[in-house]
């Protein structure tokens, strides 16, 4: 057995600059268990609280198969906008001020973290979403393992232009 390290294709996936608008975005395949588990309960249980206190947040959610569920959230909201699968994540990814990752189950290699740092983007993740990966939290992302860690973790840097671009660096 070789062990082979995770990549990133940094010409594809390269820095882009930090943006200050409200919104958020995830990429990932949305019929596999993990990532519709952590969207369908992160729309539940932590975009009302965002709403809450940013009405003018937006989140793009980025991935093949969405389930009916999930579209049914979305057409009941205009700023919660399911893409399914689109050809390249990246406009997506420039106009956002935030990456969240809530994965609560699953394995995996974390791909979408990566690319996501890769982006410089801000991120923020569950513990679980970030497995496997040499990350140290509060330089290189923040982690949020609850709904309450979320929404505080989302306001920061909602808030926080100079944390947000630490955060990108």
């Amino acid at each position: 057995f070789e062990v082979i390290p995770n990549g990133v294709d940094t010409s594809y996936f390269y820095p882009m600059a930090p943006v200050a608008t409200r919104s958020l975005v995830f990429a990932g395949r949305l019929d596999q268990y993990s990532n519709r588990d952590a969207i369908l309960h992160f729309v539940r249980e932590t975009w009302p609280g965002i709403k809450q206190r940013f009405p003018d947040a937006v989140f793009d959610i980025l991935g093949g198969n969405p389930s009916a569920e999930l579209r049914a959230l979305a057409e009941r909201d205009p700023a919660l906008r399911v893409h399914g699968f689109v050809p390249d994540v990246r406009p997506y990814f420039e106009q956002a001020a935030v990456a969240v990752c809530p994965i609560r189950d699953g394995g995996g290699t974390r791909v979408k973290i990566l690319d996501n740092l890769a982006m410089a983007k801000p991120i923020i993740s569950t513990t679980i979403g970030t497995e496997g990966i040499d990350i140290v939290p509060d330089r290189d992302l923040l982690i949020a393992d609850d709904p309450a860690s979320f929404i505080d973790a989302i306001s920061r840097l909602f808030e926080d232009d100079a944390l947000r671009r630490t955060l990108s660096t």
